[in-house]
């Protein structure tokens, strides 16, 4: 009897746990090295001017930004419905050579590019096209 009680105690504290588990992200948190990777890449040769000098309010809001991108793979959402990365038009005022990235890699994905809501009021997914990879934008707080 005690035996039996112990497993199913064992077993809701399991489904308990499993259930506030927090989604794997792939990419963020970002280090400082790769959001100035990214601003060099979106902002070129203005970058210094214009994003990563001392107490930059663009560069608080970009980080502010990019610590609310979570890039998740959903394999189980494969056939819903979502606005495709290829719907977002690039961030290339700064930097016209500037393309799409082809393939999805977690190392060098740069939210950034794109001109993806840094402001939203709502919760924002995005599927990078022909993967199973979801962009989720948490709202502005």
């Amino acid at each position: 009897m005690k035996r039996t009680f112990t497993h199913t105690a064992l077993l809701i504290l399991l489904f308990i746990a499993s259930a506030f588990q927090v989604p794997e992200t792939e990419g963020p948190p970002y280090t400082k090295a790769q959001i100035e990777s990214f601003v060099r890449e979106v902002f070129g040769n203005q970058a210094d001017a214009l994003v990563l000098k001392d107490n930059s309010p663009r560069l608080q809001l970009i980080q502010n930004f990019l610590g609310r991108v979570a890039v998740l793979h959903k394999p189980e959402l494969a056939g819903k419905k979502f606005k495709l990365l290829s719907s977002v038009a690039l961030q290339n005022k700064y930097n016209p050579t500037m393309t799409r990235d082809q393939v999805y890699h977690a190392a060098t994905f740069n939210p950034l590019k794109y001109n993806l809501p840094m402001a939203s009021k709502q919760r924002e997914v995005f599927r990078i096209d022909h993967s199973d990879y979801l962009i989720i934008i948490e709202p502005l707080q």
